[in-house]
Order: C-alpha cells, then sequence, then structure tokens
C-alpha cells in the first residue's frame, strides 16, 4: 500500500444548528450518505452531547451511547466512539476512506425515555494528497503517547498520575524530486490538519519538524517529520 499525505482542500457543511438526534431507549439515528472519491479522503468534525439522569442515588447510569460508521455499500458498521451517562458538548473527530459512508448515532436499552443525545456542528472536510511530496519513507509504526502529571502532597512527597493516552506520533522521510517541489510544499498549508494514510491506518493530525532543514541525496530533498495525531495508536479507518 503507497503511503500518501493528504492536505485539506474543502470544507461542506452537513448539519448546522443543533438537534436531538436520539431519545429514549434503542433510539438510532444516521447521516445523509458522504461519498469519498478515490483520490481523496474526508475527515468529519462533529459535536455532541448527551443528556442521562442520574440514579436515585446520584450514581452514573450503565446507559451507553455509540457514535458509528456505516459502510453504505458493504453495510458494515464501526464503533468509533462510547460514551456512558451525561457528556457535555464534545468535539469529535473521524477518517473515512475511499467509499460511501453514514455517520450514526445509536443508544443502548439502559437509556431512559427521557434520556437524550444532541449533536450540532456536524461538517466534513475534503483532503486531496499533496502535490508537491513525490514520496514517503522510513515510515515507523504509530507510537502512542501518554502524559504524567505531577502533585505535591502535604507530605512533601510527589506523587505521579497518568493521565490517560494522548494519541499517537508517526515518524516518517519525505521525499521533494526538486528545490522548487520543497520550497512549494513549505510555502502550501502543510501546518494545518492533515491526513495520513498508510499501512498502519489512517491518521489525522499536525506535522512537526517542517521547520528544519532538508538533507540532500543527489537531486532529492529529505525531510524528516513527524505526524502528531490525537487518535489513538492502532485506531485507524477500520476502528481496529
Amino acid at each position: 500500500m503507497k503511503t500518501i499525505l493528504y492536505t485539506r482542500d474543502q470544507e461542506v457543511i452537513m448539519y448546522d444548528p443543533q438537534q436531538t438526534v436520539c431519545e429514549g431507549p434503542s433510539a438510532t439515528w444516521f447521516s445523509r450518505a458522504i461519498s469519498v472519491a478515490r483520490d481523496k479522503l474526508v475527515m468529519i468534525a462533529l459535536d455532541f452531547a448527551c443528556s442521562v439522569a442520574l440514579t436515585a442515588t446520584g450514581e452514573v447510569r450503565k446507559s451507553q451511547m455509540i457514535i458509528v460508521v456505516k459502510n453504505v455499500d458493504t453495510g458494515k458498521i464501526v464503533e468509533r466512539m462510547k460514551v456512558r451517562g451525561s457528556r457535555t458538548w464534545t468535539r469529535a473527530f473521524f477518517p473515512l476512506d475511499h467509499g460511501n459512508y453514514q455517520i450514526g448515532f445509536i443508544t443502548d436499552e439502559n437509556y431512559r425515555n427521557a434520556d437524550k443525545v444532541y449533536m450540532k456542528d456536524f461538517y466534513y472536510h475534503d483532503y486531496i494528497a499533496s502535490p508537491n511530496i513525490d514520496a514517503i519513507g522510513s515510515l515507523k509504526p504509530p507510537k502512542q503517547l501518554t502524559g504524567i502529571q505531577t502533585f505535591d502532597t502535604l507530605e512533601g512527597t510527589m506523587r505521579l498520575q497518568r493521565i490517560g493516552n494522548k494519541g499517537c506520533e508517526i515518524e516518517m522521510t519525505l521525499y521533494f524530486k526538486t528545490e522548487t517541489q520543497y520550497r512549494n510544499f513549505v510555502r502550501s498549508r502543510h501546518d494545518s490538519y492533515m491526513v495520513l494514510e498508510c499501512n498502519y491506518g489512517v491518521y489525522g493530525g499536525y506535522l512537526a519538524g517542517t521547520e528544519s532543514d532538508p538533507s540532500t541525496d543527489g537531486p532529492l530533498r529529505l525531510l524528516r517529520v513527524k505526524l502528531l495525531s490525537p487518535q489513538r495508536a492502532g485506531v485507524g479507518v477500520d476502528g481496529m
């Protein structure tokens, strides 16, 4: 599989005002179909919120809502996010590969009749292959990023707490055939959100290291960079 780095082309609004997408137990909602051409990728961005009542003792219920991606052509449904209980407005991002898809919300049987799921600001962004990069090589597998936070205690000691998976980073080398290609890349929108398609899946994120000087190999210009992605390592377009 060829490794391709995509840059944003255009933004399309699917659903703008706030709306209720699910209400009560075992409710389902699916968006309009989204078609992704073979020479493009799409990144979905949407806001959602869940309003779920607590138990009589003030505990969070076992009610769960999942966001899924459905392949219209094959009927395959892949879970992309699961939320238990209430959730304030949260931004979610999902990459889509070539094909026809729908984004769906599904509540489980533990939702009560008055529990609701809301959605707003549903966008999809078209991405095209960067025209300036000739090839991508020396690709390393996604490496998980985690955070450690320190706290001073009253006894004067220090407590460490892991604050969760912060996404992943993917190292790679960008190859440019000519100096003109490299300069055009530097002048392009490479500092905005980009999407990488590779053997490890599809990841969105930002490039780090583009401000460094490239190395040379004959007429080639080589630039070692990292893609910093908010997605968990191993969770690509199929959610595996």
